[in-house]
């Protein structure tokens, strides 16, 4: 089955360093984010096809938006990234684990990936997982406690890593659905 992946996070996050460790060239996106296939001003993307079959789609929100926007792109799952050596990074991801907990619409499957690891040393990746747990409300579905996963967006196979833990999350939604939480 085909999959499409919808790549999110904020602006300099890592989206299009990641697709283009993947494709092994750069993109062509002018500085504004802009390409032939965007969407309006509330949202751009970009597809790219990794592998026969599946297409990953970067959803860029336009700055100064909320990932809501970028949410609405059609996808079977979405990589979150987050940056971690960016100031506003626990909000970042509560802004993104209170629209995904929110949600009243089926909710696709998400894995997060926190990039700039390498900034922060000093802070552990653990701290996510530890805070996502904290706020889930003591539910433990899918979409209340996400996987976490440390990712280098220059590297390939640290991007494939995710992608493809992604893909089993959904393959998991797909086999054995489940009931929304409504945490």
């Amino acid at each position: 089955m085909a999959d499409t992946l919808l790549l999110l996070g904020a602006f300099g996050v890592g989206k299009t360093t990641a697709i283009e460790a993947m494709q092994g060239r750069r993109l062509e996106i002018d500085a504004a984010g802009d390409d032939a296939t965007s969407t309006g001003p509330a949202t751009e993307t970009y597809t790219a096809e990794i592998a026969p079959g599946t297409a990953v789609v970067l959803g860029e929100p336009a700055r100064g938006t909320h990932l809501d926007r970028a949410w609405r792109v059609p996808a079977d799952g979405a990589l979150v990234l987050i940056n971690h050596n960016a100031a506003d990074r626990s909000s970042e991801l509560e802004r993104f684990l209170a629209r995904l907990r929110g949600a009243t619409e089926p909710t696709r499957p998400v894995v997060i990936g926190v990039t700039h690891l390498d900034q922060l040393p000093q802070l552990p990746l653990a701290v996510y997982d530890q805070y996502i747990r904290q706020t889930n409300q003591g539910c433990n579905c899918p979409r209340c406690t996400p996987p976490v996963l440390g990712v280098d967006a220059r590297v390939a196979n640290d991007v494939r890593a995710a992608l493809v833990t992604l893909s089993a999350v959904i393959e998991m939604a797909r086999r054995y659905p489940q009931p929304a939480c409504r945490a």
